[in-house]
């Protein structure tokens, strides 16, 4: 575990430190043209977009740290990721920025999502797949049915999306248009609070409705509780109670001899 924690960690800090290095060498360059650059605002800027080239799990207020870790997980990479696809837009200026904004889409949403629906897109498997797999993940097909998922990446889907569904109508299939733009909206959106939060696994399972597995399985896991507790304090009612279960009454036969 400790290696694989290494090799998670340096994953995470390797753009940082290539974009902490990018900053402070632009800087370096700026102070060789003249400008005048402080060395401390230099390092600010730099430690600043190291920690924002991916989630900056530093940036949330109070409320919501506390709504991260004790409420709705995974709610602060939710709304940093949808904040920095917007800052994405509102920040790039020029045709040149713009032009290089493109590109990158280009190579890394667009491209990618279309080579791996063109890999097995003739395939009755593939078309078995839920569209939502194939929107939010890279699929490769390993054999006897299994399929490996690697996610997209959030933002990048969406473009992926986008290029998916526009050679789907090229090829004249019919298009989800509500469950695309639902996939789209969970892939940007954060975790509704109302939905998903640490109460959701308890509820979906629907332990309190007899009806449900869940709930049958809560029911026999109390009744067994029950029986065990008043065969502690009384063998004639606990027999009478849970009579159907053999182990109770061969208990019972034991006390009364």
């Amino acid at each position: 575990m400790a290696r694989v924690e290494a090799l998670n960690m340096a994953a995470e800090q390797a753009p940082r430190l290539a974009e902490f290095m990018g900053v402070m060498q632009e800087a370096e360059a700026a102070k060789q043209r003249g400008e005048a650059v402080s060395d401390l605002a230099a390092e600010a800027d730099a430690l600043y977009a190291a920690a924002d080239i991916t989630v900056n799990f530093g940036r949330s207020g109070s409320l919501g740290k506390v709504l991260n870790a004790n409420y709705v997980p995974f709610l602060n990479p939710g709304v940093q990721g949808l904040d920095k696809l917007v800052r994405r837009g509102t920040e790039t200026k020029g045709a040149k920025e713009w032009a290089k904004l493109a590109a990158r889409a280009v190579a890394l949403g667009i491209a990618p999502s279309l080579l791996n629906a063109l890999l097995y897109h003739d395939g009755d498997e593939w078309d078995d797949l839920r569209d939502s797999d194939k929107d939010t993940n890279y699929m490769f097909k390993l054999g006897n049915g299994y399929w490996l998922k690697i996610p997209k990446g959030r933002e990048l889907s969406l473009l992926g999306i986008t290029a998916d569904r526009v050679a789907d109508a090229v090829r004249g299939e019919d298009v989800d248009i509500l469950s695309t733009i639902n996939t789209m909206g969970n892939q940007v959106a954060p975790a509704n609070p109302l939905t998903s939060n640490i109460f959701s696994a308890l509820i979906d399972s629907q332990l309190l409705n007899p009806d449900s597995p869940g709930g049958r399985g809560t029911a026999e896991t109390l009744r067994a509780n029950a029986c065990r507790t008043m065969h502690r304090a009384s063998a004639t009612i606990a027999v009478r109670t849970c009579s159907p279960r053999p182990w109770a009454r061969r208990w019972a036969s034991r006390r009364k001899s």
